[in-house]
């Protein structure tokens, strides 16, 4: 099963989260989201309680993903050049 991590909350970012929750058919999951820490319990009541829900990026980046969708602002990973890299390195 392919385990997805979905960084962003905002409109497209929790629309996503929304359908993504729980298993994607057969083949994957929801795995772990990475939002802005004012969207924690927000984010967490959106998904089952199986996801990861963090506003820390390296807990987010150690949750052994084999997809990372982007769907928020490059800022939230903290670290802006490098930090869109490492997830550019795991989608590939």
């Amino acid at each position: 099963m392919v385990r997805i991590g979905l960084i962003g909350f905002g409109a497209i970012g929790a629309r996503l989260a929304e359908q993504w929750s729980g298993q994607i058919g057969e083949h994957g999951a929801l795995a772990a989201l990475l939002v802005r820490p004012s969207q924690i319990s927000l984010a967490r009541k959106a998904v089952n309680h199986d996801a990861h829900v963090t506003d820390d990026s390296t807990a987010f980046f150690n949750c052994d993903l084999d997809v990372v969708v982007e769907a928020e602002d490059r800022v939230l990973v903290g670290i802006e050049g490098e930090g869109t890299s490492v997830a550019r390195q795991i989608v590939l």
